[in-house]
């Protein structure tokens, strides 16, 4: 069966599992080679490298996809190259707010560097990646994605069985693959555009402003969504202990299998409910969102049977009797991960409804809640704590934007 008869939905979820699934293994083998402390830095470093990349797609990437899809060619390859060339100011940026993190978080140069490298290296291979999904060939990024994300894989494998796999080698071992899959796949597109850009194209500045001004609610939305959801961990490590900050990571590499679900959602969603609203109306964007949203529902149902049944089962196994209490809080962390599967279906419509600013207050709302009593509950509760945050965090904005995407599509 060859890509022509595969619809873009399909070449998205499959692309993303492949992404998923190599980051869910890298992530379970990581946390069985490490030890408690050494887990718990590398969470730290790791959140805050995914953390920045949020922001840095929610600027980039996403409203390249948004835009891009309604583009001439010549235009689509314009607004490309300019993003790129934009990552000489907004990259060095990233790479410092990870040093300031990591200097007072998880001060080892080594871990800090890597995760500079890393970073780097995840927000230029994401720029990439997304020009197939706006060019409308999703097929041609699972090549570059096998070889980054399953290359990433192989290559902490080969780390682990030379005994080289440490704190300090791990962001640096999974640099590798990536930085060899970005520039494979970033060659790749310019010997295959080589028509000049449109005569409409502004300047690389101009276009970073276009996109500010078109995602600037939804970018804010996403730093106040680190400060509801991201900032557990780094919580944890002030107020409890080290076994508390690995276990909560531990139970969320589990539930990092939803990614695969999370993000195809995320990369291909705005761009479909773009076009039915261009193409239909505000009626059947409705009818769509609606459809995909009782879809998630059915699915989180089964899902979370699934982890009550098997939970407890799996962290044994999977992390080899480590953890234990990664196992009892899994139940309750699915719950909450599984329904705020609803909120991808909310963004998408607030984006393309232009209400994306609701995306901003109920993520700011639920930021303030969760660092008020995020102290008290983690020194108090521990990792139950943890979850009573995400539960805030994640549940709380999408309520509120499902009410306001709703009330907007019936205006």
């Amino acid at each position: 069966m060859n890509g022509r008869r595969l619809g873009p939905a399909v070449w998205a979820l499959l692309d993303q599992a492949v992404v998923s699934a190599s980051n869910f293994l890298s992530g379970v083998l990581i946390a069985r080679s490490l030890h408690a402390e050494g887990l718990a830095a590398y969470s730290l470093a790791v959140t805050s490298v995914f953390g920045l990349f949020t922001v840095h797609r929610a600027l980039i990437a996403q409203p390249f996809n948004i835009l891009g899809v309604q583009e001439s060619v010549a235009r689509r390859w314009g607004r490309f190259q300019n993003m790129m060339r934009a990552q000489w100011v907004v990259l060095p940026v990233t790479c410092a707010v990870l040093a300031l993190v990591g200097a007072w978080f998880f001060p080892r140069w080594a871990l800090v560097v890597g995760g500079m490298l890393y970073v780097t290296l995840y927000c230029l291979q994401e720029i990439v990646r997304r020009f197939h999904y706006t060019d409308g060939q999703i097929v041609r990024a699972l090549p570059g994605d096998v070889l980054g994300y399953g290359g990433q894989l192989l290559a902490l494998l080969c780390a682990w069985q030379t005994d080289t796999l440490s704190i300090d080698t791990v962001l640096w071992w999974m640099s590798v693959p990536l930085g060899l899959a970005t520039t494979w796949m970033y060659f790749g597109i310019r010997r295959e555009h080589t028509q000049p850009v449109a005569d409409a194209t502004p300047a690389a500045g101009a276009e970073l402003a276009g996109h500010w001004d078109f995602a600037k609610w939804v970018v804010l939305s996403q730093l106040v969504w680190i400060g509801a959801t991201q900032l557990i961990p780094f919580q944890l490590s002030i107020f409890a202990a080290p076994d508390a900050v690995a276990a909560f990571y531990a139970a969320n590499t589990l539930m990092n299998g939803l990614n695969v679900i999370r993000l195809t959602m995320g990369n291909y969603l705005p761009t479909r409910a773009a076009a039915i609203l261009a193409a239909d109306g505000k009626l059947a964007l409705r009818r769509y969102l609606w459809r995909v949203g009782a879809g998630v529902l059915v699915m989180s149902a089964v899902g979370w049977l699934a982890v009550w049944w098997l939970g407890g089962w799996a962290v044994a196994l999977i992390f080899s009797g480590k953890y234990p209490q990664a196992g009892a809080i899994l139940p309750t962390l699915a719950a909450v991960n599984l329904l705020a599967l609803l909120a991808l279906v909310f963004a998408a419509g607030a984006q393309i409804l232009g209400v994306s600013r609701v995306m901003f207050t109920s993520n700011l709302l639920a930021m303030c809640l969760c660092l008020a009593a995020g102290p008290w509950l983690a020194s108090h509760e521990g990792l139950w704590g943890a979850v009573a945050i995400s539960a805030i965090g994640l549940l709380l904005p999408t309520l509120m934007q499902g009410i306001q995407v709703n009330r907007a599509l019936k205006s």
